[in-house]
């Protein structure tokens, strides 16, 4: 079976800078300007049996997190919930809404009655990772920072270009930083450009939102090279009302003690059956859409889309016109042999005198 690969081919004799410059500075974006219709989640619960006693302590939560309240009393006797769906409805809470960076999402536990061989929820019990009056002051510096990305961002692009955009300033702004302050949220993100994965996905979320797109962050486990798995984050995108899966951290090309020469688009709006190869979703009480178009796929369109069946030419201009970079979707799984034995015909069309290494 042939496998599609995703390629990057650079050449060594051109390195693009990596410092990402803001442009002029955009009035401040508040939260409050959030449209509630586009968190994901709570839209979701409200579809399921129980949906209305559901979003009902989804909003309890929610109110109560914005005001740094430790203990929430989400037990309403005409529309109880089990701790069970209490649990699922503090995630879709998270996954839906970055702007709530000082909540300690791993530390919460909850009060209980017992009904029969139910336990109904009465309250949760949060921690928080900053004081109400820090909150405060952190929440504006997240807004500056956050309206600084967007500024260089033009407010009359498609969804896809304004995705791809946001997409490709937060790789270029976010270093990849294990053990950094705030590395799980998007406030470490956007506001100090260090984060892990969670981090890269809630503040793709954030920026999407401003931009009046639907995106929710996903959790689960990824396979990595040794064959283990760890947690990993990506991201649900609706994109003109088909749903894509992103994956900002892994368009991330890590390299420690290197500069940034380019953006990878190898995860921008894939399939589930392109995301899951490698990875495993944890489950949630409500669903994850079926992720199968490919309109939207970076790949697939025109200005990207350059196949196992192009010329040399095609591929020197390509190479030229990234300053040395070229992403290529190959069909081919011998591709790399292919560039290797056609590199010096390449290097002449561009107007190399000599050979030059290369990588993919």
């Amino acid at each position: 079976m042939i496998m599609k690969r995703l390629i990057c081919i650079a050449l060594t004799f051109a390195l693009l800078c990596g410092a990402f410059v803001f442009g002029a500075m955009a009035a401040p974006i508040t939260v409050s300007e959030i449209d509630s219709s586009l968190y994901y989640a709570k839209a979701e619960l409200a579809k399921l049996n129980n949906g209305d006693a559901l979003v009902a302590a989804y909003e309890k939560i929610e109110a109560g997190v914005k005001n740094c309240e430790t203990k929430i009393d989400v037990y309403d006797v005409s529309m109880p919930i089990t701790t069970d769906e209490l649990s699922g409805v503090f995630a879709a809470f998270v996954n839906d809404q970055p702007q709530h960076f000082h909540l300690d999402r791993y530390n919460y536990s909850y009060s209980y009655y017992e009904s029969g061989s139910e336990k109904i929820a009465a309250d949760i019990i949060l921690s928080y990772l900053i004081t109400k009056e820090q909150y405060a002051a952190a929440e504006k510096e997240f807004e500056i920072a956050a309206s600084r990305i967007l500024a260089d961002i033009p407010t009359n692009l498609s969804q896809y270009e304004t995705e791809l955009k946001i997409h490709d300033a937060l790789v270029k702004h976010i270093d990849y930083t294990l053990n950094a302050e705030n590395e799980h949220n998007a406030y470490g993100a956007i506001v100090n450009g260090k984060a892990v994965c969670d981090g890269y996905a809630k503040a793709f979320k954030y920026l999407l939102y401003q931009r009046d797109i639907q995106s929710t962050v996903v959790e689960g486990e990824v396979v990595q090279s040794d064959s283990s798995s760890i947690g990993h984050a990506w991201s649900l995108v609706r994109i003109d009302g088909k749903y894509y899966y992103t994956d900002v951290t892994h368009d991330d090309p890590v390299v420690a003690g290197k500069p940034k020469v380019q953006v990878f688009h190898n995860y921008f709006n894939i399939t589930e059956s392109r995301m899951l190869r490698d990875r495993t979703a944890y489950e949630t009480i409500y669903p994850l859409p079926a992720c199968i178009n490919t309109d939207d796929f970076y790949f697939n369109k025109a200005d990207n889309k350059l196949n196992n069946n192009h010329s040399v030419e095609e591929v020197a201009n390509k190479l030229a016109a990234g300053n040395g970079i070229a992403h290529i979707f190959a069909d081919d799984a011998d591709y790399g042999n292919w560039f290797f034995n056609n590199a010096n015909s390449i290097y002449q069309i561009i107007g190399l005198s000599t050979a030059q290494s290369f990588r993919y």
